[in-house]
């Protein structure tokens, strides 16, 4: 099961136990390319510039993390549904 499909998975139960949903849990809201370019930027590429002072071998893992992120950052524009049978 991939993570997008658990996290959604979980906003399914925790509307079901009327809780409030997790931030990117509810599938009715949650659009992929958005939470994608919100986590790399705040989380993945935050992490990576930390820890290229110490290792800076990892500035090549930090070039193909922002690729990745302006590639999510193209699809905002386009209408993307998760393929639900994957």
């Amino acid at each position: 099961m991939s993570s997008f499909k658990k996290t959604k998975f979980k906003g399914d139960k925790e509307k079901e136990m009327n809780l409030p949903v997790s931030m990117l849990c509810d599938r009715n809201t949650t659009k992929i390319p958005e939470s994608q370019v919100f986590f790399i930027a705040s989380f993945v590429e935050e992490l990576l510039n930390n820890f290229k002072l110490r290792f800076p071998e990892l500035n090549k893992l930090l070039d193909i993390v922002k690729e990745n992120k302006e590639k999510w950052a193209e699809l905002k524009s386009k209408i993307y549904i998760l393929d639900e049978s994957v």
